[in-house]
């Protein structure tokens, strides 16, 4: 699940149908994203404090541990931060000094890292660069290797590996070039085969030796160390984002920055984007095809913001006194603990219709509400 700030909600009522269908927890497969640094980094789609989230994701991490131990409780995502215009150096980098931030935080609150390692995982974006993108995958593998068995102890080969995922970057196609786009992703793809992504290829390093691949690892590796290095001398990256510090129009400050520095890179950069950048002005849309251009403008008014009010009143309008009281205490006992067996009891009984299952035998599928079967009109 893509999912970031609200993943433990998300994995609560996944959690929760499962155990209504009679589906044992230690059966239950899959990934959220979870990656709440980034968020700060490069997208903004954050909510929470910076020290509170990477709290809720070491409690994600205890949790899973024990009662759902195949479920990969974060991808860390250097995707996002390569959109927002770092280089390939900075994208290994950084993405590793987040997973970095996330062990840290764990092992400080007591967890063995033997225990949740093997369930991190990562996630990278493919650029054109064949040999390049092939040996960041290979140099993000030692480092990691390296940093885990170094400076946290793992001692097992499933904690200290890199799984990871890649997805071909967006920022490299052209909405007037969809047959070209089609060779772009697959040469990306074929980067993430060869480079040994666990999600698309057995093989684990299908070009160990070649003398180009070696060279060109160990030199992104060198480069990425030093990044690392100069984000450990600015501390721990929850930190320079103090809680409060950080708000959206900082965000958009940045990412307004990034931008521009993309911009201008593309510029100076001495490879040809195919068709674009070597014919020195933007394609025109092929013949037959339409050109793609915005939807039509809607303006979010107050009216809106009242309707999504009343629609979050309504879908949780049962009082308190209605739920078990277990449940309340549970709730309230966990204020400084762990938050996620409560939120899966708190989904079992709220997500249901006066304490009805959520599936089950005679539980007929419930059709997805929208916002205008809770809002009276008018309103």
């Amino acid at each position: 699940m893509t999912i970031n700030t609200t993943a433990a909600i998300l994995l609560s009522l996944y959690i929760a149908v499962a155990d209504e269908a009679g589906v044992p927890r230690d059966k239950l497969r899959g990934t959220i994203q979870n990656d709440i640094l980034k968020e700060y980094v490069a997208r903004g789609t954050y909510v929470y404090p910076p020290r509170p989230s990477i709290r809720l994701i070491s409690d994600i991490f205890a949790f899973c541990s024990k009662d759902v131990p195949y479920w990969n409780t974060i991808s860390i995502s250097g995707y996002h931060m390569r959109e927002a215009g770092c280089d390939v150096a900075q994208e290994i980098a950084f993405t590793l000094a987040d997973g970095m931030a996330y062990v840290k935080a764990a092992v400080e609150a007591g967890l063995d890292v033997d225990d949740f390692g093997g369930q991190l995982s990562f996630f990278f974006n493919g650029h054109n660069n064949l040999l390049e993108e092939i040996a960041k995958l290979r140099a993000a593998r030692r480092i990691w290797s390296s940093i885990m068995e170094e400076r946290f102890g793992a001692k097992t080969d499933r904690a200290r590996a890199l799984k990871f995922h890649c997805q071909t970057a967006g920022m490299t196609l052209l909405a007037q070039q969809p047959m070209v786009n089609v060779v772009r992703v697959a040469m990306q793809a074929l980067a993430a085969v060869l480079g040994g992504c666990q999600s698309v290829t057995d093989f684990v390093d299908p070009l160990g030796g070649s003398y180009v691949v070696e060279a060109l690892t160990t030199r992104l590796e060198q480069a990425a160390r030093e990044y690392i290095r100069r984000v450990d001398d600015l501390g721990h990256l929850g930190e320079p984002a103090r809680d409060g510090d950080e708000d959206r129009s900082a965000h958009r400050a940045r990412t307004g920055r990034a931008d521009a520095r993309v911009a201008r890179r593309a510029h100076r950069d001495p490879h040809h984007l195919t068709g674009c950048r070597c014919a020195g002005a933007l394609p025109q849309t092929p013949p037959g095809l339409s050109a793609p251009g915005p939807g039509p403008a809607r303006r979010w008014t107050q009216d809106d913001e009242l309707r999504g009010a009343q629609f979050i009143a309504q879908a949780d309008s049962r009082p308190a006194a209605t739920l078990p009281e277990g449940i309340l205490r549970a709730v309230g006992r966990t204020a400084h603990r762990a938050v996620l067996p409560p939120k899966v009891q708190r989904w079992r009984w709220s997500g249901s219709r006066g304490g009805q299952p959520l599936v089950g035998p005679g539980v007929k599928p419930r059709r997805h509400a929208s916002l205008d079967d809770h809002v009276s009109p008018g309103s």
